[in-house]
C-alpha cells in the first residue's frame, strides 16, 4: 500500500511540499523563539526591574527549550519510523520526495502509458497516454514522448479514414443494387442525406447545421444556428424518424430550442420516442442500447476529436461487434475525417462524453417501417 503510494509523482510532490514546510519550521521557529527571549531580555535590563529580570532569564530558557525541542521533534519522528518499519518503506517513500526521483516517476508512467496506446491503438489509451506525457517535466523526455505519440494518433486516423472509405463504398454498392430504396444501415452516398438503422430499419435525416437554409437565423444572443445549433440539428435528426419533413429550423421555432436534447425529441417526434437522460451511463451501456435498436445524443467536451470545446451529436447504428458506431455529426472541428457523418471508432466517439440523452424508438414508430 505505501509503495503504490510513493509510486505516485503527484503523492511524492505533496510529501516534498510537506518535508519543505517541516525543514522551514525546524530551523525558523527556533530562530525566532530563541530571538523573541533575547529581545525581551535586553528590554528588561534597559528597564532595571530585578523581578522583571528574573521573569525575562526564566522565559528565555524556556524558549531556547521549546527551540530545541521543535529542532529535535522530526529527528525523533524519523528515529521511531525507522525502529517500528524494519523494511524502511516509509523512510525511502520521504527520500524519494525529491525532484529528480519524481520527475522520473513522471516519465516512466508516461512512457508505461505511451507503451499502452502503441499496443491497443485506441482513442481512451491514446488519450490517456496524452495526459500523462504532459506532466514530465523534461523537456527532450516529453517531446521523444509525444513524437510517438503522433505516431500512434496517425495510425489510429489513418484507419478510421481507411474504414469510412470501405463503408462509403459499400453503402455505394448496396444503393446501386437496391436501386435506391432504403437499405439497412445504407447512406445516401452522393450527398449522405440520411441513414438507415441496420437494426430496425428507422430512417433518419442526416443534416448540417450550417445548411443555407436555416444556418444564418439568429438566436436572442445573436449566435446563429451554423455556430451555435448541435443540439437542435441533433434532435432534428432523431425526430426526423417521426416525421421527415422535420428540420433543425422546425425545432428552432419550437419552444425546444433551449431545453434538454431528450425532452426535444420527445416533443418533437410527438412522443413515438421514449427518451431520457443519464450522464453517468457506461460506454458498454451506451454501446448495448444502440445495439438494441435505440438511438443517442452525446454532448462531448474539448477532449473529442469532434470538438475544440462542446458538441452535440446523434449516435443512430452500431456495428454489430461494438466496433464502431454511426454518427449525425451536424458540424465538426477541423479535417474532413471528423466534420463528416459516418461511421467511426466507438471510443473516439465516445471519449470525454458528459450528457448522455437515450431515445427508445416506440412500437408506433417501428410498425412504420417494419
Amino acid at each position: 500500500m505505501i509503495l503504490n503510494i510513493c509510486d505516485n509523482p503527484s503523492v511524492l510532490e505533496v510529501i516534498r511540499i510537506i518535508n519543505m514546510v517541516i525543514l522551514i519550521v525546524k530551523i525558523a521557529v527556533p530562530i525566532l523563539l530563541i530571538l523573541t527571549g533575547m529581545i525581551t531580555l535586553m528590554n528588561t535590563i534597559k528597564v532595571g526591574n530585578e523581578d522583571l529580570l528574573a521573569k525575562a532569564k526564566k522565559q528565555l530558557v524556556n524558549n531556547c527549550i521549546a527551540a530545541v525541542v521543535i529542532f529535535l521533534i522530526p529527528t525523533l519522528v524519523n528515529v521511531l519510523v525507522k525502529v517500528s518499519d524494519t523494511n524502511n518503506q516509509y523512510r525511502d517513500c520521504l527520500y524519494s520526495a525529491n525532484s529528480e526521483v519524481i520527475n522520473q516517476k513522471y516519465y516512466e508512467n508516461a512512457e508505461t502509458a505511451v507503451s499502452k496506446a502503441e499496443s491497443s491503438k485506441t482513442y481512451n489509451d491514446y488519450h490517456e497516454a496524452l495526459s500523462k506525457v504532459n506532466e514530465v517535466k523534461d523537456s527532450d523526455q516529453k517531446k521523444f514522448l509525444m513524437e510517438r505519440l503522433n505516431a500512434v494518433k496517425s495510425s489510429i486516423d489513418n484507419k478510421i479514414q481507411e474504414d469510412n472509405k470501405k463503408e462509403d463504398t459499400k453503402s455505394e454498392n448496396n444503393s446501386s443494387n437496391s436501386n435506391n430504396t432504403n437499405v439497412p444501415g445504407d447512406t445516401d452516398a452522393s450527398n449522405g442525406d440520411y441513414h438507415v438503422n441496420s437494426i430496425n430499419h428507422i430512417k433518419y435525416n442526416l443534416y448540417n447545421q450550417g445548411d443555407a437554409r436555416w444556418g444564418s437565423v439568429k438566436y436572442d444572443s445573436n449566435d446563429d444556428i451554423a455556430s451555435n445549433g448541435c443540439m437542435i440539428t441533433s434532435i432534428a435528426v432523431l425526430s426526423s424518424a417521426y416525421d421527415s419533413s422535420i428540420t433543425p429550423l422546425t425545432v428552432f421555432n419550437s419552444n425546444y430550442r433551449h431545453r434538454s436534447a431528450y425532452k426535444g425529441v420527445n416533443a418533437l417526434s410527438n412522443n413515438t420516442f421514449s427518451c431520457y437522460q443519464n450522464n453517468s451511463m457506461s460506454n458498454n451501456d451506451i454501446v448495448s442500447n444502440l445495439k438494441s435498436g435505440n438511438v443517442v445524443i452525446i454532448m462531448v467536451k474539448a477532449k473529442s476529436n469532434f470538438t475544440n470545446s462542446q458538441h452535440y451529436m446523434a449516435l443512430i447504428d452500431v456495428k454489430q461487434d461494438g466496433s464502431q458506431i454511426f454518427v449525425g455529426n451536424s458540424y465538426g472541428k477541423g479535417t474532413g475525417t471528423y466534420s463528416r457523418n459516418g461511421w467511426f471508432n466507438t471510443d473516439a466517439v465516445l471519449y470525454d462524453k458528459r450528457e448522455v440523452n437515450v431515445c427508445t424508438p416506440t412500437s408506433t414508430l417501428l410498425n412504420k417501417y417494419n
